[in-house]
């Protein structure tokens, strides 16, 4: 992480945190942002021999978004899903329709309080990998800010505030990010974006 790289993610962190963060919407499909995500983080993910896998399905996924800030989001979490996962790991990216929780292909055991997804029918984004997993004590820390997971094998760190920037930009666009976890097993981060309903 560069210094640049730091000080951007400071002022949109501050920038969550006053409310005063900008977001500019558009209607296009999603899949295509995924579909060009892999291909840039295959090469990434080359040098510790990680696979990454796209089951997203291949209708339209037609939503508002602001393409950069999407961008964004799946940046920051295929660069933690690489960094915390082992050599030879494996990296899926699924994304599907659904319109309520008890569609969520959850993938350990789901949780005791589902999350609360918008009452219009939802993109769902799950992104899982084979790396460490959280202990369950610090999942309620993870979007809180300046939180370090401690250092993975190779030692690095970030800033420890991709997951609040990716918390805030998908709740400017009226979604939610949850995640699920399994120490040695991986970890699964969910997101959901807003459908767009033709009227």
């Amino acid at each position: 992480s560069t210094m640049l790289g730091l000080v951007n993610d400071l002022l949109d962190a501050a920038k969550i945190e006053a409310g005063k963060f900008q977001i500019i919407k558009i209607t296009g499909d999603l899949g295509t942002i995924i579909k060009d995500r892999v291909v840039f983080f295959q090469q990434m993910a080359e040098p510790k021999q990680i696979s990454i896998a796209s089951e997203a399905t291949t209708a339209p996924l037609e939503a508002e978004f602001d393409r950069d800030r999407m961008t964004q989001v799946f940046n920051n979490l295929l660069s933690n899903a690489i960094k915390f996962t082992a050599v030879g790991g494996k990296i899926t990216i699924d994304a599907y329709k659904i319109s309520q929780a008890s569609e969520i292909k959850w993938r350990f055991s789901p949780p005791n309080n589902p999350p609360a997804l918008s009452s219009q029918p939802n993109i769902l984004i799950s992104i899982s990998d084979t790396g460490l997993g959280i202990p369950k004590e610090k999942i309620s820390d993870l979007f809180s800010k300046f939180k370090q997971l401690g250092k993975n094998a190779e030692g690095m760190k970030g800033t420890g505030l991709g997951l609040v920037i990716a918390k805030g930009i998908i709740e400017s666009h009226g979604g939610t990010i949850f995640v699920e976890s399994e120490v040695n097993s991986g970890t699964t981060f969910h997101f959901t974006l807003p459908l767009t309903t033709s009227s």
